[in-house]
């Protein structure tokens, strides 16, 4: 029995490089599903798929799905749409309808769902490369690029808490 294995990618680039390491590691094309916004290129996965579907979803518009996904959007319809979608998705995905809300979000923006459906002995090694394929947002130093920084220095220099008071206190 085929367990699946989700993850919502922000952007087409990450999804592409979870599908080269899923496929070199030896995941077949009919396990992998894809689910992202028609408009939208995958590193050519649904282009040579064997099974494809179309669907619409009421924020992202036209979206086109391959492999297992495919599979269950064809079952719910030529091209399906609203709580048939819904259940057709949160069946094959075994997923709440808070996880769709959220990943019919996330296509909505442009992100790609990628899915792995395969045995058991499997699927730790298809979660540990889904996770791992994802491209972090690089961090920069806090402050470095900040023109704050330069203006709370020179606050310091003259804030008066800092500064000797001398003189008569009653008037401060």
């Amino acid at each position: 029995m085929a367990k699946p294995v989700a993850k919502l990618f922000r952007d087409a680039p990450s999804a592409q490089r979870a599908l080269g390491q899923l496929l070199s590691q030896g995941y077949k094309a009919e396990e992998i599903g894809l689910l992202a916004r028609d408009k939208e290129d995958v590193g050519g996965l649904s282009a040579q798929a064997a099974t494809k579907a179309r669907a619409t979803f009421p924020q992202a518009g036209d979206a086109i799905a391959t492999g297992p996904i495919a599979s269950a959007l064809g079952e719910a319809g030529p091209k399906p749409a609203g709580d048939a979608l819904a259940a057709a998705l949160t069946k094959v995905l075994g997923i709440s309808q808070e996880t769709y809300d959220y990943y019919t979000f996330g296509i909505s923006v442009g992100g790609v769902l990628v899915s792995v459906h395969t045995g058991e002995d499997r699927l730790s090694g298809a979660r540990r490369i889904l996770r791992s394929a994802e491209a972090v947002p690089p961090r920069e130093e806090a402050g470095a690029n900040s023109p704050g920084f330069a203006l709370a220095g020179r606050m310091t220099a003259t804030d008066p808490i800092d500064a000797k008071m001398s003189g008569d206190f009653r008037k401060y």
